[in-house]
């Protein structure tokens, strides 16, 4: 019989069946609650399994670095200008120290002969063996360092070393910078934390900041950090160390030099770059105002500005050997043209130019030498504006050189779309595009050395720590730029701006410098300011076999602005200081070389006669000097030498019929300058 239930509205329910309702109810909550706990440690047990593995590791482990020491930064000569200051922190375990049998007391007195201190500091500390790890010193001296290291070794019992292997010895390093200011820009800076900032420090942090070691400690109950001489050890990985290009003693000079000519001047700031032109090494690169790295926190921070490669600027007449290169590589008679200046005011097409000096006529090397932007600017628009678009790239304008530093500005050159009727104009005479210090120094090497653009090199060399190369960096060829012939005619045309054009200020006695000035005037709210320019010269010496090449530049200088007048007296002062510091080797020459290539039709005084006959010019292209002489000795012929070594061009040109009494010019190279090339 079923047994029936009357509910509160009065409907009847089997009871049977109401039982069984709720015992489902009841089934599908616990199956439910099963389920998400299921869901739950899969959760935790499987996806999740790495995190709270982890923070079960951080609860009872912790992992005390054991720090690399950061490579240590060379000169070129193997002088140390960054290195490492050693902190020492001595800890010990007590439970070790116990379990072995050690004697407290004892190891507490040689401990406080050694660190210093009460015996009865280090007693307290070594006789709670419930702790495995205690910190004894915070900062030992190098001195007690050595003390402690020479005690232990001196230990003969083995009982005596195994209780020592107790005391724990952990180093953390500090960058120190042993020449306080001298370079800061180049070598950068790391902070507090070992992280670094700048300059070399951050572009080969990987290479010096090695790898960070470990110790495994522990922890009680009571969350005290304890370790153990068994418990895991990873020992660090020192980092690489670094060979640079820089010269103490040549980036002394330039600091000191440009530090004195921005007091002087009361320049805003400056840059100065030393380059050897045959291989791209920097030699020296300073910017002033400067900082020290054991200190840069109480610097300003204008003063870490690396503005020798992040300034790009319009660089102004230093820019003018560009248009005039590519006009001489187009048309090598260019040389002899006559330039009518108007007088040093002219309206070129619609564009006022004006020159600093007034001159009526001048010949293209005087365009150079008196630095006239008319005659740039006349020559210049005979330029396809396609081909010296390429040509200004191709001397490395408008792109990154390479540099191994961080935060290099690749400058500006508008695209041959984007130019106005005016543009070619204005970058005949460096305005118009924007360049950096460095782009202009190895503008400028690419002439020194024949014609090749080189890239710039901070860093020679990648060391171990016993001194083996790793890696080195190369000597990089770019490409060429300018003929060697074109490079030869620049160099003499330069020689003459420093002997008796905008440019005397540079010259340096018993020395041949070629070298241009430049003043630009900074364009600024919208306008190009009249108060505010920057003032500077770059060249190479000696001139015949050039060894560096320097650039020089002040920013808005107050007491004067002219770049012949600002910058060039301090090229001469670091010339002068160079070739003290690294003398000159001259060599004899065995044949007079003219000392510029528009005399060679004008003057004979420096011609070697040979008198024979007429004839037909033979091609002396690639011969030695000596046998291209031999070859024209039948001739009737007046010849200047420009050079040494091989004839790498000739005027007149092969084949050419020549008279008795006709001048003719043989371009030569050293054997030992073969073209970079070809190297």
């Amino acid at each position: 019989m079923k047994i029936k239930v009357r509910n509160n509205y009065g409907y009847e329910r089997d009871l049977e069946t109401v039982f069984k309702v709720r015992l489902d109810f009841l089934f599908w909550v616990f199956t439910a609650l099963l389920v998400l706990i299921v869901l739950r440690l899969l959760k935790v047990q499987v996806f999740d399994h790495n995190y709270y593995s982890s923070l079960s590791n951080a609860q009872y482990y912790t992992k005390v670095t054991l720090f690399a020491k950061r490579g240590l930064i060379f000169d070129r000569e193997g002088r140390i200008l960054v290195t490492n200051l050693v902190e020492t922190q001595i800890g010990a375990d007590p439970f070790y120290l116990k379990k072995v049998g050690a004697d407290i007391n004892k190891v507490s007195e040689e401990l406080a002969k050694i660190f210093g201190g009460e015996k009865e500091y280090y007693f307290e500390k070594l006789r709670d063996t419930s702790k495995r790890f205690v910190w004894l010193v915070k900062n030992a001296t190098p001195e007690e360092v050595s003390k402690f290291d020479a005690f232990v070794s001196a230990l003969r019992e083995p009982k005596e070393k195994k209780i020592y292997k107790g005391i724990v010895k952990v180093e953390k390093f500090k960058r120190y910078y042993p020449y306080s200011k001298l370079a800061s820009h180049v070598l950068g800076v790391t902070n507090t934390d070992g992280k670094a900032l700048m300059g070399v420090e951050l572009e080969f942090d990987k290479i010096l900041r090695g790898k960070d070691g470990f110790m495994k400690l522990t922890r009680d109950a009571r969350g005290v950090m304890k370790a153990s001489i068994e418990v895991e050890r990873v020992e660090p990985v020192d980092g690489y160390n670094l060979k640079l290009s820089i010269d103490v003693g040549v980036q002394t000079i330039i600091e000191n030099e440009l530090e004195r000519a921005v007091k002087e001047f009361e320049a805003e700031s400056g840059v100065v770059i030393v380059v050897d032109p045959w291989t791209g090494d920097i030699l020296g690169l300073a910017n002033y105002p400067n900082f020290d790295p054991n200190n840069y926190w109480l610097f300003d921070v204008e003063n870490f500005k690396n503005r020798a490669l992040l300034d790009a600027f319009e660089p102004g007449s230093t820019f003018k050997v560009i248009a005039a290169s590519l006009l001489l590589e187009k048309d090598p008679n260019k040389l002899y043209s006559k330039i009518n200046v108007d007088g040093g005011k002219s309206i070129i097409r619609g564009v006022k130019v004006v020159d600093f000096k007034p001159n009526d006529v001048l010949s293209f090397a005087d365009v150079l030498k008196y630095s006239s932007n008319i005659g740039m600017a006349k020559l210049g628009l005979e330029l396809d504006k396609v081909e010296f678009y390429k040509h200004i790239r191709n001397f490395g304008f408008g792109a990154y050189t390479g540099i191994n530093l961080p935060a290099e500005s690749r400058g500006e050159v508008k695209t041959p779309d984007k130019w106005t009727p005016a543009t070619k104009i204005y970058m005949s005479f460096g305005y118009e595009l924007r360049a950096t210090a460095l782009q202009i120094a190895m503008a400028y090497a690419s002439i020194a050395n024949g014609g090749v653009l080189v890239q710039p090199r901070i860093v020679k060399e990648i060391l171990d720590s016993e001194g083996k190369v790793v890696k080195s960096f190369p000597v990089v060829r770019v490409r060429r730029v300018i003929s060697e012939r074109v490079a030869k005619i620049l160099t003499e045309i330069l020689e003459k701006v420093v002997d008796e054009g905008t440019g005397t200020q540079a010259k340096v006695e018993g020395l041949r410098v070629a070298g241009k000035t430049g003043t630009a005037q900074i364009y600024e709210f919208g306008f190009y300011s009249k108060a505010r320019y920057r003032a500077s010269f770059v060249g190479f010496f000696p001139a015949e076999k050039p060894k560096f090449v320097c650039f020089v530049m002040l920013e808005s200088p107050k007491k004067n602005y002219a770049g012949g007048i600002v910058a060039a007296p301090v090229f001469k002062r670091i010339a002068e200081q160079l070739i003290k510091l690294s003398p000159i080797e001259t060599e004899p020459q065995e044949l007079k070389i003219v000392k510029n290539e528009s005399e060679v039709f004008s003057s004979d005084e420096n011609a070697i006669m040979i008198r024979v006959g007429d004839g037909k010019m033979p091609d002396l292209r690639g011969l030695a000097l000596r046998s291209a002489l031999s070859k024209i000795s039948s001739l009737d012929l007046k010849v200047n030498i420009i050079g040494s070594g091989v004839v790498i061009d000739q005027v007149p040109a092969p084949g050419t019929r020549v008279k008795a009494g006709m001048k003719c010019v043989l371009y030569c190279r050293d054997d030992s300058k073969i073209s970079l090339n070809e190297r």
